[in-house]
């Protein structure tokens, strides 16, 4: 192809909120816009997209690719920018900022989207909450969060002013804690009761029995 007008795509609402231009980031359905200056690279790109099942794939002439849902565009600049209409059509008064780095681009991303609001344009894994931050303002305490090598465990540990500090979990309405596939209770139980699983990860509160040994 030439010239492409993305108009003549017809895109849904659906198709819109699919838009994602990493092949990381491709899911079944997806939207793809790709360029590379590596050809090689771009098709490597293009390739992984296909098998993830990507709905289309717009790309410029550097593609070698031949398949049905690979669409090359000489003009594959303006079609890109041309995206940014369906995504925010007053996306030239937005903000922006780049990130880059091998980790942690999308929770970098998130808190940003947190702290600069509704300003800000947000492009990030299908634009879908990750992880929401709230601030106290005389806070002294909060959560540290480590990563470990090879053989170790990564942690949140509480770290602060205080002394002593604990962790607290809170669900939603009657929503449950999961850990380590093990659910537990959503309330307290009765003074002398104790957790007892049924066997399939579920704990709940219950009188506990005692063994004396004898028969």
């Amino acid at each position: 192809m030439s010239e492409l007008n993305l108009s003549e795509l017809k895109f849904t609402e659906i198709d819109i909120k699919n838009f994602v231009n990493s092949s990381l980031d491709v899911e079944e359905g997806s939207v793809l816009f790709i360029n590379h200056d590596d050809k090689d690279k771009l098709d490597k790109y293009v390739d992984e997209s296909l098998k993830k099942k990507v709905k289309l794939v717009i790309t410029s002439l550097n593609c070698s690719s031949n398949d049905d849902k690979v669409i090359k565009a000489k003009n594959y600049s303006e079609v890109f920018l041309d995206s940014y209409n369906y995504l925010c059509n007053d996306y030239e008064s937005k903000k922006y900022f780049g990130i880059t780095g091998t980790n942690g681009k999308t929770t970098t991303g998130a808190y940003l989207k947190e702290l600069l609001g509704p300003e800000s344009l947000f492009i990030g894994t299908n634009g879908n909450e990750l992880f929401k931050l709230t601030a106290t303002s005389s806070a002294v305490n909060e959560i540290t969060y480590n990563n470990a090598a090879t053989g170790n465990k990564p942690t949140f540990t509480a770290s602060g002013g205080d002394t002593n500090i604990g962790v607290s979990i809170q669900p939603k309405g009657s929503g449950t804690v999961t850990i380590d596939a093990l659910t537990f209770p959503a309330a307290d139980g009765t003074s002398g009761q104790a957790l007892v699983t049924n066997g399939s990860g579920t704990l709940s509160f219950d009188t506990a029995g005692i063994s004396t040994g004898k028969a």
